[in-house]
């Protein structure tokens, strides 16, 4: 898979001509994330009638079940998200003859339909050729970023590397690809729904511009990932409330209607797409930490943060183990209830 020593010329003059297109909030188009079988995407169904549209109690409330997150943290964690985002594309536009990258999965299917990040989103997904791993290996750090792991896992049988920000706190997972990308992976774009590339906005005040496959060929990418309602219909996944590598992972968990979702990220005061970053990382960076206090307090912040979620991944993996527990149990009674019934009718 690494036998391409660098991208073609072609490539390299197609990236440097390409230019910004339409605005990336419409709907006709969030790993490679978290993925349904084929086939298997959920179809929309009634939302529950308690929750309110109008009332932002009840938003607020339904949120927080999504995301039990201090509010403050988490607009200070997303604006460090975009930041994360505009280091990115500033270290790779600013290597030698550029180390093209793309959003990918739910970061992507974010910039098209929502405008920016998925709101209830926590994480962020590029992808990258897999002969420019050594050239992201090579790029400056700072007190921001803080380097590169080229193998740190595998998702699905992919490679996943991660790059680092803030001495390892907050990371981007990276997914190197082979040169041409190839065609029919379900996961990810091929080499035309990716070239030539797309600029996508992530802000309010459209400084933030990063690259991502061709927008008027990346729909059928997103389809395959997400099923063909994903334009209209939010499947929540996150760390928090319904992780797809947890053991109670179900893809049913919540489904609502795209403009009942946005109503109740509305009503509930959340608005990723409405964030404001500076000019530079650095500035972005900078502005947080005046906005949110030291560096120091946020990241205790986060740890604690953390450890409420491993808390409640036990508890969620635990209420999954009994739940699972009693469906044995049910099934072993009726399974000797319909034995001896069979036995009586003897």
């Amino acid at each position: 898979m690494m036998n391409a020593a660098h991208a073609t010329a072609s490539e390299d003059l197609q990236d440097t001509t390409e230019s910004e297109t339409k605005n990336p909030n419409k709907n006709d188009s969030s790993g490679p994330q978290k993925k349904e079988e084929e086939g298997d995407h959920p179809k929309l169904r009634k939302e529950p009638e308690s929750i309110s549209e109008t009332d932002p109690a009840d938003a607020l409330e339904l949120w927080q079940k999504w995301v039990p997150m201090d509010p403050t943290l988490y607009q200070f964690l997303h604006t460090a998200q975009l930041a994360m985002l505009q280091k990115i594309h500033e270290l790779f536009q600013q290597a030698d003859n550029n180390i093209p990258y793309w959003i990918c999965g739910g970061t992507l299917m974010g910039a098209i339909r929502h405008g920016g990040l998925i709101p209830h989103d926590d994480d962020v997904d590029i992808e990258c050729y897999q002969h420019d791993l050594e050239r992201i290996a090579q790029l400056p750090v700072d007190d921001f970023y803080s380097g590169f792991i080229p193998r740190k896992g595998t998702w699905n049988g992919h490679v996943v590397a991660k790059l680092l920000f803030w001495n390892g706190m907050l990371e981007v997972d990276v997914f190197p690809r082979p040169s041409p990308l190839p065609e029919g992976d379900r996961h990810f774009p091929s080499q035309p729904e990716v070239f030539p590339r797309s600029l996508y906005t992530f802000d309010s005040n459209n400084l933030l511009r990063v690259w991502g496959p061709n927008r008027e060929q990346c729909g059928e990418y997103l389809d395959r990932c997400y099923g063909p309602d994903w334009r209209d219909t939010v499947c929540v996944y996150n760390h928090d409330y319904n992780w797809y590598h947890g053991a109670g992972f179900d893809p049913r968990k919540q489904v609502l209607s795209l403009t009942r979702y946005n109503a109740i990220v509305q009503r509930a005061g959340v608005l990723s797409s409405l964030l404001q970053i500076e000019s530079t990382a650095q500035a972005t960076v900078e502005r947080m930490l005046e906005q949110h206090g030291s560096w120091e307090h946020v990241q205790e912040k986060y740890n604690q943060y953390k450890r409420q979620r491993v808390f409640r991944w036990n508890r969620a993996a635990a209420e999954y183990r009994e739940m699972l527990q009693e469906q044995r149990q049910k099934e072993q009674q009726q399974l000797a209830q319909d034995e001896e019934e069979g036995v009586e009718s003897t």
